[in-house]
């Protein structure tokens, strides 16, 4: 045990030793009453602040004779405060500034762990306090080293806010190096100055929880304002998709519209002629989120204003590109339209730079692309569109849909692909529209491997059969 300090020359540590054990107690319960769980570095903290307080007050012969406790459990509990110190303290720090280069700072409190309870067996078993006060010293020596190395090449998970808490660091680093050379006696005076570099340490720290929490609510501010828009935006779109579907024959039609974020830049219409007659949009806004949904209102405005030539939809798309032409900015919209005529079994479409709709036949034999595609919607005023006219059968099926089907990627970033859509339509287009259009998504979902339907890109699928 280091020698006890005169009774006077101990206010200041004791003092000390007291805030620290005091603090580390007060964060502790708002730990387990904020219940912290989800964020270990607070509890961590505060383990960290009792144990050094502990540590502090059981080196203190004035603290000793304050308390029942028989001297050799204070003998034995300095030692094994400073054992466990690294342990809580590299524990903090993997949860405040992230698992370090190649998961260091965990691997740290880990081997310490276990360094740190056999070296406390090890001394009460022999009755010799701090047997393994060297070995320690060592390997905090070497501990230190590593959160140097990770300040300096810039591998901590840091906020603008931690810059003071960063250097700090630094100073609490040089501190306890300099004790433990001091303790192994590798130089001539006897002076700590760990005390002085915790103290500033926690201030920084605290300086830093206070800066961070301030930016947090302010960040909440303004995600908080941006939920706002996108609730309206929400809003503006649910009103792009339409009312109610055509009056079709049960089953003839299915649609599925996911945006990959809360609101998408995807969209599709139907422009009704009568009962059996009428056309079909399928629409990508480049992007996604509220300015895509922004972009996409204009191009419903722009689909709707060519209702009068739903027939032609080479005019359609030639009408839409005159009215986004110059609207666009930086964003590119891409459409097909098909106009379906169901008593004559015939679908005349355009495409303004989409992926080409699939065909499959009613024998399930075959599945094909059909239509060529022309420009892009919005770049040029005078662009024209070619028709494509086919001639269908009753049990045909027509598939459009957007780039979100078939540019899902998988875990090792491999595309779906229209080969594997078609192959899907082949494989499985006895199905009806509903169920075939919800084995895609099922599809899909397995194929992204995040158990759930997470997409990088807004999805539309809409299928057409041709009814008997």
């Amino acid at each position: 045990m280091p020698p006890a300090s005169e009774p006077a020359a101990e206010v200041i540590p004791l003092a000390f030793g007291a805030v620290l054990l005091a603090n580390g107690l007060g964060v502790l319960v708002l730990s387990v009453l904020l219940r912290s769980r989800r964020h270990p570095a607070v509890p961590a903290f505060g383990a960290g602040l009792c144990i050094y307080g502990l540590r502090v007050l059981a080196d203190l012969a004035s603290f000793r004779s304050a308390t029942p406790v028989p001297a050799i459990v204070w003998d034995h509990t300095w030692p094994i405060c400073l054992y466990f110190q690294p342990v809580v303290s590299f524990l903090f720090v993997e949860h405040y500034w992230g698992a370090g280069l190649y998961s260091g700072f965990r691997r740290i409190w880990q081997l310490h762990l276990a360094f740190a309870v056999v070296a406390a067996g090890v001394d009460v078993a022999t009755g010799t306090p701090a047997s393994a006060l060297t070995i320690h010293l060592l390997l905090v020596i070497v501990w230190m080293l590593v959160l140097l190395l990770h300040i300096v090449i810039g591998r901590m998970r840091t906020s603008p806010e931690d810059h003071a808490f960063l250097a700090s660091t630094l100073l609490l680093v040089a501190t306890i190096v300099h004790d433990a050379l001091v303790h192994l006696e590798a130089f001539r005076w006897n002076v700590s100055l760990q005390p002085l570099g915790a103290l500033i340490w926690i201030g920084c720290l605290g300086y830093g929880l206070v800066r961070r929490t301030m930016n947090n609510e302010l960040r909440l501010a303004a995600l908080d304002a941006e939920l706002q828009v996108a609730r309206q935006v929400k809003r503006i779109q649910q009103s792009l998709l339409p009312r109610a579907f055509l009056r079709l024959p049960e089953g003839a039609c299915a649609v599925r519209d996911i945006p990959a974020e809360a609101v998408g830049g995807d969209l599709y219409d139907f422009l009704p002629v009568d009962h059996q007659r009428f056309g079909v949009m399928v629409a990508g806004v480049g992007g996604h989120g509220v300015p895509a949904t922004l972009v996409s209102s204009m191009v419903k405005t722009g689909a709707a204003s060519q209702v009068h030539l739903a027939d032609r939809p080479a005019e359609v798309l030639a009408g839409m590109n005159r009215y986004l032409y110059g609207q666009l900015d930086e964003s590119y919209v891409t459409a097909i339209y098909a106009y379906v005529d169901m008593a004559a079994r015939r679908v005349s479409l355009a495409n303004a730079g989409h992926v080409p709709p699939l065909l499959l036949s009613r024998d399930h034999r075959k599945a094909e692309e059909v239509g060529s595609r022309g420009p892009w919607l919005g770049l040029l005023p005078g662009e024209e569109y070619a028709t494509t006219e086919l001639s269908l059968e009753p049990g045909d099926r027509l598939v459009l849909y957007s780039t979100g089907v078939v540019e899902a990627a998988s875990p090792d970033g491999k595309l779906f692909s229209p080969l594997r859509l078609r192959r899907l339509l082949l494989d499985e287009g006895s199905f009806s529209a509903e169920v075939w259009a919800d084995r895609v998504l099922a599809r899909l979902t397995a194929w992204i491997g995040k158990g759930d339907l997470r997409l990088d890109d807004d999805l539309t699928l809409v299928v057409l059969d041709i009814p008997d």
